[in-house]
């Protein structure tokens, strides 16, 4: 039904509201049938006290989810230096015998929170009280308002910097646990080079006890297979090269040698370096292919066992 105009007469006030409390079927109103003639006086006196206020019906939605369709009283109240816009909302509670009233401002935000059921009536209104005295302070209704945007609208921001914190202590714990994990790595890698040098420290030593003191430096370490002393020897060369062409450098900076034999012995050492450096790369293909052939077989005599 269409709500009666602004500053209307009591009689289409009453009228309005006889009709929709009536109503039946999906758009009846929420309201239990003994609380319909207390809620129908009450706006009325409410009306006429302010007559800016205008009756009509709206969907209330509830904590829950629930939707409700309920009376409410819409417009302006007078206050002092201002107009604070108030809608006024009979709701039911959990118990279907008990309603209350709540009152929203402006902001869109509820100027005063629903208060709890009486006994003594049934929407949350004492006898000797009624919704023109609910609403009779708005200045109060304003600062209550005023009070609760602030607290909320810090802890908004309190909640904010929280799930910051949280997600940059979850990002630190995430980094120590993956620093923790390589350190282990690394340990056991170190531990494991500790044991093949603690080997080899003992194994020499019983061969210089077995020699009295005369080992020959260059038989101390023995390649494990003729790749390895191919790599061993290549690279011993290699770095050979690369020390006399630094020392030819030096001498020829200090004027100890001509410029056409320093470019001849670079020239000759260079390309012997150079076929060094592809033996090298080409014995370590080599080894990498045979090691993955080892891998290979390992993995073959793993599955047989198996």
């Amino acid at each position: 039904m269409v709500p009666p105009p602004p500053h209307q007469s009591t009689q289409f006030t009453q009228q309005f509201l006889s009709t929709v409390l009536s109503q039946r079927g999906p758009s009846a109103l929420q309201y239990t049938e003994d609380s319909k003639w207390l809620i129908r006086q009450h706006l009325v006196s409410l009306i006429e006290s302010y007559p800016s206020l205008q009756p009509k019906t709206a969907v209330f939605n509830h904590t829950d989810g629930r939707t409700v369709n309920l009376l409410q009283a819409q417009g302006t109240i007078p206050m002092i230096y201002m107009n604070v816009i108030l809608t006024i909302y009979l709701f039911q509670q959990q118990n279907p015998n008990t309603e209350s009233m709540r009152i929203q401002s402006n902001s869109g935000r509820p100027a005063i929170p629903p208060r709890g059921a009486y006994d003594q009536s049934p929407y949350g209104v004492s006898p000797s009280q009624n919704m023109n005295h609910r609403a009779d302070d708005p200045v109060e209704i304003y600062k209550k308002n005023a009070i609760n945007n602030h607290i909320e609208e810090r802890l908004f921001n309190a909640q904010g910097m929280l799930r910051q914190r949280e997600e940059r202590l979850s990002k630190g714990v995430r980094e120590m646990q993956e620093e923790k994990e390589g350190l282990e790595q690394q340990l056991q890698m170190v531990l494991m080079n500790t044991d093949v040098l603690e080997g080899w420290v003992k194994e020499n030593q019983v061969k210089v006890k077995m020699n009295k003191g005369n080992l020959n430096v260059d038989q101390v370490f023995e390649p494990v297979d003729a790749l390895s002393k191919q790599m061993l020897d290549c690279t011993a060369a290699d770095l050979a090269i690369e020390d006399v062409i630094y020392s030819l450098d030096k001498a020829f900076q200090q004027g100890s040698i001509a410029f056409d034999q320093y470019l001849k012995n670079v020239r000759a050492l260079s390309r012997d370096q150079f076929f060094h450096r592809a033996t090298a790369s080409k014995v370590r293909a080599a080894q990498m292919q045979a090691q993955v052939a080892n891998m290979a077989s390992r993995a073959s005599r793993s599955q047989y066992a198996m």
